[in-house]
Order: C-alpha cells, then structure tokens, then sequence
C-alpha cells in the first residue's frame, strides 16, 4: 500500500506542469522563505494570468521587499484574493509564513492559488474587491496621528452697532460710467469736558502790612529878589 504524499509533494505535482522555476523541491517546500513564495506567484501570473491588476509595478519589484512589513501586506492581499475566488477560508497567516513557521498550512495556501488560476474562475471580480477593501484601510491609518492641541481661540471685542444700520451694499456701476465718490462722513467730535472753576486755598490771608505816613512835600525855597541899582540922578 503506498503511503500517502506529503503536504510538499502535493503542491510541487500541482505546480510543476506550469513552469520550471522556481523548482518545487523539497528543501524550499518545507520552509518556504518569501522570495521563493513571491517567484511563485509571478510564474505563476505570467502562465495563467491569475490575479493580474491585484498589485502595483512597484509592489512587483523584489528589492521591495527588505523588511517584514510589506512581506505581510503582498502576502495578505494574495491570501484575501484567493479565499474570495475559492471561497473557501484559508488557515495560513502572514506572519506566520514569513517567519518560516506551519510550513504545511503555508502549502496549503500554496495549493489552493493553484486550484484558483487553473480552474478558469473569475479572477478580476475578486482583485476589484480586495483593492477596494485595501484603499479603505488606507484612510484610517493616514489619521492615526494624533493632532495637536489647539490653543483656545482668543476673545476678540464684538464692533460696536452701528447707528445708521447696516450698509446695504452698493451697486456696481454700470459699465462705461464711474462711479461717484461719496463723501466720507466724518466722526462725530465728543464734547470736551466742563472744567471746573479752580478753588481759593483755605489758607489765612496775611495781615495786612502797616501803612507809612506820606513823606511831606518839600516846599521850594523862596529866593531873595535880587537888590536893583538906584535910579540915575
């Protein structure tokens, strides 16, 4: 009685009719890295055409992939899409597949793209939806930063009402005529304060000073007249 295949052997006799490589051998099988999953999937697109639009030129370039983070998102998006065109639910997780963790239910995965891209199903309903999905996600995750705190807008002093009322605006003129420039009105003038009378000191007034007695008027000095000569004899 033969022994049943391996979780591996599965996925390489899948896979092997469609392309050479990458070679579906039992060292890569077993704990697939992501360079050998994402050569996968692009034999895969260019013999059968499966999932094409689902990504971006540049999630297809390899050197893209240098951390964990991207890895998880190309894989997620390729697990989503196959699970809506099997419509079945997949157990294989992102980051247990780049972690070299569950080697067989990352064949499981593989296993089940294959069944996907050979089976003629419609693909393209199903990329639209996990792009839509996708871009939604997106939205969120640009408004997770916190934004900072305003300050308090500050009290500004309300106009006074005016007393004529509100200005209608004015018309334009018409075209070809100028407009005429109305006199500005100028601001009424407030009245200057009343000011008070100054008040007298509450101070004693001085004693009054001694009157001097009038100086007596010198009276002129009588001059003598002057003897006349004797009449000639």
């Amino acid at each position: 009685m033969a022994e049943p295949k391996q979780y591996w052997q599965i996925t390489a006799d899948l896979y092997t009719p469609l392309f050479a490589k990458p070679p579906m051998s039992e060292k890569l099988l077993t704990k697939p890295p992501f360079k050998y999953l994402f050569d996968v999937f692009v034999s895969l697109n260019k013999a059968t055409q499966f999932a094409t639009g689902l990504f971006s030129d540049e999630e297809l370039d390899a050197n893209r992939y240098g951390s964990k983070e991207p890895k998880m998102q190309f894989l997620q998006k390729l697990i989503d899409c196959v699970q809506l065109v099997e419509g079945a639910k997949l157990e294989a997780k992102p980051g247990k597949i780049v972690a070299g963790l569950e080697a067989d239910k990352t064949n499981e995965f593989l296993q089940a793209m294959c069944r996907a891209a050979t089976s003629k199903k419609d693909y393209k309903a199903a990329v639209k939806k996990v792009l839509s999905a996708d871009s939604k996600k997106e939205a969120p995750e640009a408004k997770a930063d916190p934004e900072p705190a305003k300050d308090p807008p500050k009290a500004t002093a309300k106009p006074a009402p005016n007393e004529d009322g509100p200005k209608k605006p004015s018309k334009p003129a018409p075209s070809g005529e100028k407009e005429e420039k109305q006199p500005k009105k100028k601001p009424a003038e407030e009245p200057e304060p009343k000011k008070e009378p100054k008040k007298a000191p509450t101070e004693n007034p001085p004693p009054p000073r001694p009157k001097t007695p009038p100086k007596e008027a010198k009276q002129p000095k009588h001059k003598e007249p002057a003897e006349q000569p004797p009449a000639p004899m």
